[in-house]
């Protein structure tokens, strides 16, 4: 299960092929087995994230359309309530935060289950992951290479679906921190325009250069994420309109394109 990618883990659970909390259980399973030479997942919420899969297996009702699945946020700019956060720094060892950042509250009105914090450079400046604070995150394909990084820092993140532990975690993008893990590491990775995933400004981002998506194990993934929090909000950076067709239902032949070069 935990080789198929978001949309068909969500799938999965809609369907009664397996529970959230046998998802959860799995992809938790997996994590602890890999994460001590993959040195990716810093943070973890596992009791809680176990209790959430149970409360959805237990009301029987699905709310969102990822409901079930599970995600990992960076140890950067994507608060969860409760969980400590670093921001790759020694400096930043401070009390875990009291609410959730605009990207986890999407997450979870969506159904997401965020099991925890993947490694960031420290304060995102780094085009690799090796704080001080927590160590160097290895790239799963070969461990004596980078999972990569940049400025806004996701390359744990990576590492993380490349390894299956999760179909898709949350990143963010200012100078390539979505880009280059996500080559370094094999997955898909999108920057998003600025203003398409509104967040706000106590978020943490260096808005609007850097922007908040993810990284996933399929473009359909990261489309249907993009529709999720696509969603503007009052009081967030400027947000771009919602598109007229959902992402996630664009397909076919695009046809001739131009790409502008400034």
């Amino acid at each position: 299960m935990l080789d198929r990618d978001e949309c068909a883990q969500a799938a999965a659970i809609r369907d009664g092929e397996v529970t959230c909390a046998e998802l959860i259980g799995d992809a938790i399973h997996r994590i602890e087995s890999l994460n001590p030479e993959l040195n990716c997942v810093v943070a973890e919420r596992f009791d809680a994230a176990l209790q959430e899969a149970r409360e959805l297996d237990r009301v029987g009702v699905l709310a969102g359309p990822l409901a079930g699945v599970p995600v990992l946020l960076k140890d950067l700019g994507q608060q969860v309530a409760a969980l400590a956060q670093t921001d790759g720094s020694r400096a930043e060892r401070t009390g875990p935060p009291a609410e959730d950042s605009r990207l986890a509250t999407r997450l979870h009105e969506g159904g997401m289950i965020p099991l925890g914090k993947a490694t960031s450079p420290e304060f995102g400046n780094h085009p690799t992951s090796e704080p001080a604070v927590h160590g160097p995150a290895r790239n799963p394909w070969d461990l004596g290479r980078t999972a990569g990084g940049s400025s806004g820092g996701a390359a744990a993140a990576m590492a993380a679906v490349a390894a299956r532990m999760v179909p898709v975690a949350g990143a963010s993008d200012g100078a390539g921190s979505i880009r280059i893990p996500a080559s370094c590491c094999s997955v898909f990775g999108l920057k998003p325009s600025r203003g398409r995933v509104a967040i706000a400004n106590s978020d943490g981002q260096l808005a609007p250069l850097a922007v908040t998506h993810a990284v996933s194990r399929s473009v359909r993934d990261s489309a249907t994420l993009l529709d999720l929090l696509s969603a503007p909000k009052p009081g967030t950076t400027p947000s771009l309109p919602l598109p007229r067709v959902p992402f996630s239902m664009k397909s076919g032949d695009p046809g001739n394109l131009r790409i502008a070069v400034s």
